[in-house]
């Protein structure tokens, strides 16, 4: 209900009254649909809000994620620790242990593996085998 209230604009029925007595699974599956495409508009925005903008242009976006909801945005598509849905244990270690950034190119098909690629820099700034 209180999807309802907060969105009703965007529900088929603009009363409640008119999904009783037949249409309850319908204005359930409704509800779950609009509140989830809210929650992943937000997600959406706060993940653009908590970077760092290093470069971008036609082909290239470069980002420093700031936080563990902008990691998975930005990292979405990929199999890396630090975008493990409900799991921002790997991405607070390498954000405390140095700098992450994310390099995402934007003209390159989605099934190469490489269309998106995170780089770790230590704090030390040297790469090594831990890098």
């Amino acid at each position: 209900m209180e999807t309802f209230e907060r969105y009703k604009s965007k529900f088929k029925y603009p009363e409640f009254r008119q999904y009783l007595p037949n249409n309850v699974n319908d204005f359930i599956a409704e509800a779950k649909r609009i509140r989830d495409e809210a929650i992943t508009k937000q997600n959406e925005k706060t993940a653009k809000e908590e970077v760092d903008k290093l470069f971008e242009n036609d082909t290239l976006l470069i980002i420093k994620p700031k936080s563990f909801t902008a990691s998975c945005y930005y990292g979405s598509g990929t199999k890396w620790c630090t975008t493990m849905k409900g799991n921002p244990s790997y991405f607070n270690q390498y954000s405390s242990n140095g700098n992450l950034y994310y390099l995402i190119l934007k003209n390159v098909d989605r099934s190469n593996k490489f269309y998106k690629m995170a780089i770790h820099v230590p704090k030390n700034g040297k790469f090594d085998s831990d890098s």
